[in-house]
């Protein structure tokens, strides 16, 4: 729901005063990137999907609740960096729309990794390299922070990477 929550295009206004261009993946633009990661904006289409969840708001305070649980999260992001400060800030403004409510905190490196494994931290990833896919979907990778486990996916990464160009 928030991938279709997220107007990218706004962000890249508000945020980088239009430089840059909506991003998905890891990989845009790479031979390994997939165009069926992109997803156009569509707040209704999130509202729905949360709806279908079984999260509304009962109480008319504007956040979304399922069984007594409110939709309320933290995301971290570097406090050295601005830009991402900045994306924060949209990104809260963006999910109220549906319903979520979004607290943004600024911490040094240090105190965000121990959230690694349990909050929504505002990462960097970009350098367009296969490694970096290896190194966030691989199951045992070093950057796998959502846990994701898929042996065929393991496989095809190991086949890839065994390839001598």
């Amino acid at each position: 729901a928030m991938n279709y929550a997220v107007d990218r295009e706004t962000m890249i206004e508000n945020v980088l005063n239009g430089y840059g261009t909506a991003a998905y993946t890891v990989s845009d633009g790479m031979p390994w990137a997939s165009e069926d990661m992109k997803v156009e904006t569509d707040v209704e289409r999130a509202k729905q999907i949360l709806a279908d969840g079984g999260w509304e708001d009962t109480d008319g305070d504007g956040i979304i609740e399922k069984d007594g649980l409110k939709a309320e999260l933290t995301l971290y992001y570097s406090a050295s960096d601005s830009v991402r400060q900045a994306l924060a800030a949209e990104f809260s403004n963006q999910m109220k729309e549906i319903g979520i409510s979004i607290t943004y905190e600024g911490k040094s490196w240090d105190e965000i990794y121990p959230h690694q494994y349990s909050d929504l931290i505002l990462w960097g990833w970009g350098a367009n390299s296969p490694s970096e896919v290896y190194n966030l979907l691989y199951s045992t990778g070093w950057g796998n922070y959502s846990s994701y486990e898929n042996a065929t996916v393991d496989r095809y990464l190991d086949e890839a990477l065994a390839v001598p160009n």
